[in-house]
């Protein structure tokens, strides 16, 4: 009896090991599995489609992706073969990912067309490439009712992951200017944010020539929590700003610096410079945020005491100028006057001499015989020297010729 039995499961143990027969490679079937493109953080769906299903009561797949780069959340549309049995591994994390179909009925499945979708996520941290998601036909396990091995062709598929392009935003410091020991402020405006959930960046400066003497955070990133080195002397001068939550978008006033300038420093101009951290600014999908950066031009414009003395001074030089030129017209102004002064009293005494020596000479003509000729002639010269106007010395000979007249008739 023991024999019969040893000899009867030693001819199970050969039947099994037999391979099943395959069917003739001419008209095998072809599964297929699409290829989509996403960005990094995407959902994504690929169908995977029989196609020439020659019939099959049985069928085993296994999935395999890059796990770098691609998540599974999930399987749909498994309900291609009507009747048959799905099972899916419960462990959506498991690669290979495997399936299976089976149906115990008379008759093969030979239905074409959407067999599973795949649903994937492509990772926040994945590299723009090709992430290849195959799919091995498990032959030992893939047969129709007579049990023959159908084999499948596969053109396998999977994700073009993009590239992500993000915007740059724009981080701005505008230029100040102070006097020697004076403190200035230094605003720091968030400009033109595409969104960002961390943010890190060094200050920079001269500290010989400035002192960090405070911060002022303004409140910019509601919810971010900020955080600042202890040490204000520490160059570079480090801020970040951290938050779990969604990407923050504000714009504005980010931070305000306070800068003492130090004392008897001369007339110049430095710079207060802003770099960000690399792999420290990015966003809610853990993609690095770029950022363009203006500097901060501080004008030092000297000790106080200084730039008053020298405007002063430029104050006077231009006083006195102005006044040496007024000095100059009032001396022209009183050169033209006498001139002017002059002109007319040289014809006002020519007029006068003309005048009085033609009287004169008619006076002395007119009295030839008579005897009152000299006291005509007296009372001309007397009024002429007596009056140096024109009209008066005109009249005096007037009067003069008219006595000397009557005297002679």
């Amino acid at each position: 009896m023991k024999k019969l039995l040893a000899s009867l499961l030693s001819a199970a143990l050969f039947i099994v090991s037999i391979p099943l027969p395959e069917l003739p490679a001419e008209g095998a079937a072809r599964i297929s599995v699409a290829s989509e493109t996403a960005a990094p953080g995407e959902d994504v769906f690929l169908p995977i489609t029989i196609e020439d299903n020659p019939g099959v009561t049985a069928m085993w797949l296994d999935v395999t992706y890059d796990t770098d780069t691609l998540q599974l959340l999930g399987v749909d549309d498994v309900a291609l073969f009507q009747g048959a049995a799905v099972t899916v591994n419960p462990d959506m994390t498991a690669v290979p990912y495997r399936m299976c179909w089976d149906d115990v009925a008379a008759e093969d499945h030979t239905e074409t067309g959407t067999l599973v979708t795949l649903h994937f996520r492509t990772l926040e941290t994945a590299e723009s490439g090709f992430s290849p998601v195959t799919v091995t036909v498990n032959e030992h396990s893939t047969f129709n009712v007579a049990l023959e091995s159908v084999p499948f062709t596969v053109e396998n598929g999977g994700v073009e992951i993009a590239e992500e392009v993000i915007e740059p935003g724009q981080i701005t410091m505008y230029p100040v200017e102070g006097y020697s020991g004076e403190v200035v402020e230094v605003p720091v405006y968030l400009e033109q944010n595409p969104g960002i959930t961390a943010l890190c960046f060094d200050i920079r400066y001269d500290p010989t020539l400035l002192t960090l003497c405070g911060i002022s955070n303004q409140d910019l990133l509601q919810g971010a929590a900020m955080c600042a080195c202890n040490d204000l002397t520490a160059i570079p001068y480090r801020m970040s700003w951290d938050d779990i939550a969604e990407d923050h978008t504000e714009t504005g006033k980010l931070v305000v610096l306070s800068f003492r300038i130090g004392q008897n420093v001369p007339a110049c101009t430095t710079e207060i410079s802003l770099t960000l951290q690399q792999n420290s600014t990015f966003n809610g999908k853990l993609r690095e945020v770029p950022f363009a950066v203006t500097n901060c031009a501080l004008e030092i414009l000297g000790t106080y005491e200084t730039t008053t003395a020298t405007t002063e001074a430029v104050v006077q030089t231009t006083t006195a100028a102005e006044t040496t030129a007024s000095t100059s017209t009032s001396t022209e102004t009183t050169a033209s006057t006498t001139t002017l002064t002059t002109t007319e009293t040289t014809s006002t005494s020519t007029s006068a001499t003309t005048e009085t020596t033609t009287s004169t000479s008619t006076s002395a003509t007119t009295e030839t015989t008579a005897s009152t000729s000299t006291s005509a002639t007296t009372e001309t010269t007397t009024s002429t020297s007596t009056s140096a106007t024109t009209e008066t010395t005109a009249s005096t000979s007037t009067s003069a010729t008219t006595e000397a007249t009557t005297s002679t008739s």
